[in-house]
């Protein structure tokens, strides 16, 4: 994920773009609810601190995590397919983030500045990034076993020369962004322990059927 830092690497740049965007930076402790999608709200939400989890809730109150947002990660209303279901995004810990009217992103700036320039640009780099890392669960939601759907995950947490990864989740909130029961989760995790496929310590793994 890109470095947000690139563009805003000081309090004084931040100043300048609320400014400049009639923006403002949202605090928001662990729990609490960011925004709900569905109401109209035209704003964009860049997060610069903390996790943020866009979760989707039936008529029958099962949960689904559709996204976990961590720094650089841009959300809003018009990038979020929510149906007849009620969608929301909640800070997963204490999280900061930048609003923007979408009106701001996609109109010039009155005064032409510089700062509004390279927001827009990381905007659409943003984007891309996004696209991304959806086309990356839909490739995980896609696959027939609960195993499969585990190695495709834990692989796109991996990084190149090591095969040790950090779970973002809790087991129950990995099992909602799986979309399987958190006790098929747990069974299954169990398995491929005894079958010498992963580590398990707390929300660290180490893979080693990643290991050739």
């Amino acid at each position: 994920m890109g470095n947000f830092k690139k563009i805003s690497n000081s309090q004084e740049l931040v100043n300048d773009i609320s400014k400049c965007a009639n923006a403002f930076i949202g605090n928001y402790k662990q729990g609490a609810k960011v925004t709900e999608f569905g109401t109209n709200n035209k704003v964009v939400g860049i997060v610069i601190r903390g996790e943020i989890d866009v979760i989707r809730e039936d008529e029958l109150g099962n949960r689904t995590i559709l996204e976990k947002l961590l720094p650089n990660s841009i959300f809003a209303e018009q990038l979020t397919y929510y149906g007849n279901d009620f969608t929301y995004a909640i800070s997963s810990i204490d999280s900061s983030i930048i609003i923007l009217t979408y009106d701001y992103i996609i109109k010039s700036c009155a005064r032409n500045c510089e700062h509004h320039q390279k927001l827009v640009s990381r905007i659409s780099e943003l984007l891309i990034e996004r696209s991304t890392l959806l086309s990356k669960r839909v490739d995980i939601l896609s696959r027939k076993t609960t195993r499969d759907k585990i190695i495709a995950y834990l692989k796109t947490l991996s990084v190149s020369e090591t095969n040790k990864v950090h779970i973002p989740y809790s087991y129950s909130n990995l099992a909602e962004y799986l979309c399987i029961d958190r006790a098929n989760l747990m069974r299954e995790l169990k398995k491929m322990e005894n079958d010498k496929l992963i580590k398990r310590v707390k929300q660290d793994m180490i893979l080693f059927f990643l290991i050739t």
